[in-house]
Formats: structure tokens, C-alpha cells, sequence
């Protein structure tokens, strides 16, 4: 139990901060220490943010290669004749979902029908929209005494606050970092996580990204670090602006594909198809998670999650609090180390070329931030 307790937590804190890009391959460390097959395990794998099991849509990949235009693009906002429904639309193809939202709650049966054939998913943005309120809410830094709050050194401005739930058994979490980048660049990586895959070396391939319906549908491969088993990780990615809040920030939401039996499925799923699990991979599932994206400065980024995890009784007692912060100590210099070699090289990679292909949303992001910064709303 202490050999699985000590060994464990760090791969479950790496697979969840250090790559910046999976929260995946946790749920199998556990499968591998305890004997509990997939199917079987979902009391272990709440792997969530306080966010619900809200629906949304589901998307697959082709196999075809890297996709660099979406197939379903939200219609010229110069082509809708309603003035709100053209409003909505822009605000949909910039991320503002909350502005959006409201216009929309203020909107007619006629105007409505308008926006409908202007954003094809308008009726999936009171979801995610609701999803980005919680995850918000489950990254506010706690105040009750149930909570109690760790430093780390090993990353600027980082901090991790731990809860146990007496009722449910699970280990709540909130982790927050501070990273060097802008916060142009943090959503491009996480938009456009594909161009990053030559600066993993090796530790994920295949990627491939894909933008239709308002999210990122993403798909890579990655080696578990315990069975060096291949697992194939497919998800979805949807970003939203909340710069007008008083915490500006971003969010980000992530969760698999909503399809029955995702581990061996394969077919169509909206305007993409899910091409089989290639052989010798598995297929992992994610629960629905979230982060906060907040700009402290031009060039620096703090990064909040929450993350909540069943113990297994037969490790409970062991997960002390040292050894809970050691393994966080570890998570993050992990991450600091993979997150600095991305930024390092950023200018030689795929982005800046990626960012200029897509201007047409990248660039009224990048006003947006400047003129937050130039109205000195965040200082």
C-alpha cells in the first residue's frame, strides 16, 4: 500500500499538470495498481472539477492527416440580416460565449431562428456555458477550514489547497501556477495543441486537431508511464472569454466525446468520423475538467485547476499530507521543465504560422487582450 501510495500520486499529479495536455492516463495507473478493470472503475476515476455531466456533442477525427481548416465554419457575420443574430455570431467565433448567451436570452422566436442558421450549435451554449460558471467557482481560492493550503517551490506562484470529503471518500484539490507566456500564446497551445508535437520529443504523437461547432477536437497518442502502454486520447476543447469579469480570465473546458462505448467505437460523430483505436493502443476516457486562464502580465499566466479523486480505503490512510505536497513538488517541476521547452522554442515552431492562417480569430483575440491591458483593467 505505501509502495502504491509513494509511487502512485506522482504519476496521477504527472498525468494530470506536467504535459499541459492530457488528464488521461491516470485512470489506467490506478487499473494497473489495484487489479480493477476500466469498466469497473469508475468509483476511481472522478477525475473532475465541480462542473456536472452536462451533455454536449461529440466529434470524432479522421485519420487523414492533420486537419488545418474546420469543416463547419459559423456563417459571415456580414450575410445574417438580423443585427443580434450577427452579434451572436461574432461573439461565438471570438469565444465570447456569456455575451453571446445574453444576447440570445433577449432574443425573439423570429430573431432566434435567425441566429440558428447563423451558429448551428446555439443550442448546446447554455451547457457550456453553465460549465464555464462552475468550473470558475470550483477554482476560487477556498476560505472554509475544511481546506488547507501547501506553497510549492518548485514553480513561481504556485500553491495547492487539499479538502478530504468525509462523505464521499473523495480528495479534493485546487492547484494553482504561475507560467512564463503570454495569454495569446497559453490559448493558442491549447486551441492548436497539434503544432506542439514536435516540441514533446517523442511523448505524444499522431496529433491532430480539428475546429467545427464552436470546439477543438483533438487527438494524440502517449506511452503510460508505468505499463508503457500506448494510449490513444481523443477530446474535446472548448474555450471561453470571461476578460470582462472581475477576475479576468479564460476558461477552458475539456471531456471526451459523448459517444456510447468510446473505447471501441468507431463511426460517424457529426461532421467528423472516430477511425478505430489503432492496434496495440487503448482508448482512454476523460471526464468533463476545466481550467482557469488568468494574465497577470503581459507575459505571464496563472493556471488554476480543480481536480477530485476517490482514495481507495487501503491508500487513505497513508496519503499524508507530506507526501500529498511531494508529489506536487514533483508534478510541477515536471511541468515547468515541459511547458519552458515549448516556450523556448515557440517562434521556431508551427504556431506563428498557425496563428497567421487563422487570423481570422486569432487577431481579434489579440486586440481584445491589448486593450484590456491598454485600459489597465488588470495591472
Amino acid at each position: 500500500v505505501i509502495f502504491a501510495s509513494r509511487w502512485t500520486l506522482p504519476v496521477f499529479l504527472h498525468s494530470k499538470m506536467s504535459s499541459y495536455l492530457s488528464f488521461s492516463s491516470v485512470q489506467s495507473n490506478f487499473s494497473f495498481f489495484f487489479g480493477v478493470e476500466q469498466s469497473q472503475q469508475e468509483d476511481l476515476s472522478d477525475f473532475t472539477t465541480s462542473a456536472g455531466s452536462l451533455q454536449t456533442e461529440a466529434h470524432g477525427l479522421p485519420e487523414d492527416g492533420r486537419q488545418r481548416e474546420s469543416l463547419k465554419k459559423i456563417e459571415s457575420p456580414e450575410r445574417i440580416c438580423s443585427t443580434s443574430a450577427r452579434e451572436i455570431a461574432e461573439a461565438c467565433s471570438v469565444c465570447q460565449l456569456e455575451r453571446a448567451m445574453k444576447i440570445a436570452d433577449s432574443l425573439g422566436t423570429d430573431s432566434f431562428s435567425d441566429t440558428r442558421d447563423a451558429v448551428p450549435w446555439l443550442d448546446k451554449l447554455p451547457c457550456r456555458v453553465e460549465r464555464v460558471h462552475r468550473v470558475l467557482e470550483a477554482c476560487m481560492p477556498p476560505s472554509s477550514p475544511e481546506w488547507k493550503r501547501f506553497d510549492l517551490e518548485s514553480v513561481e506562484g504556485g500553491c495547492f489547497w487539499r479538502c478530504w470529503d468525509a462523505r464521499t471518500g473523495n480528495l479534493k484539490t485546487i492547484i494553482s501556477w504561475v507560467a512564463p507566456g503570454s495569454l495569446e500564446k497559453v490559448i493558442a497551445y491549447y486551441r492548436d495543441a497539434a503544432e506542439a508535437e514536435p516540441l514533446w520529443q517523442g511523448e505524444c504523437w499522431g496529433m491532430r486537431c480539428q475546429h467545427a461547432d464552436g470546439i477543438s477536437f483533438q487527438r494524440w497518442l502517449q506511452k503510460e508511464y508505468f505499463t508503457a502502454r500506448t494510449t490513444e486520447v481523443l477530446v474535446e476543447r472548448c474555450l471561453c472569454d470571461c476578460l470582462d469579469h472581475s477576475r479576468p480570465c479564460w476558461v477552458l473546458l475539456e471531456r471526451s466525446p459523448d459517444v456510447p462505448n468510446l473505447s471501441d467505437f468507431a463511426g460517424t460523430c457529426g461532421n467528423f468520423e472516430i477511425s478505430p483505436c489503432p492496434g496495440g493502443a487503448y482508448r482512454t476516457v476523460m471526464e468533463e475538467s476545466g481550467r482557469v486562464l488568468e494574465p497577470l502580465t503581459p507575459d505571464t499566466v496563472r493556471t488554476t485547476m480543480a481536480l477530485s479523486v476517490h482514495v481507495p480505503g487501503l491508500m487513505r490512510w497513508a496519503l499524508t499530507d507530506s507526501l500529498l505536497h511531494w508529489g506536487f513538488e514533483k508534478g510541477t517541476k515536471s511541468s515547468t521543465k515541459s511547458w519552458m521547452h515549448i516556450i523556448d522554442n515557440w517562434d521556431s515552431s508551427g504556431y506563428p504560422r498557425r496563428i497567421q492562417d487563422s487570423k481570422d480569430f486569432y487577431e481579434p483575440v489579440h486586440d481584445r487582450i491589448s486593450s484590456l491591458w491598454k485600459s489597465s483593467l488588470i495591472r
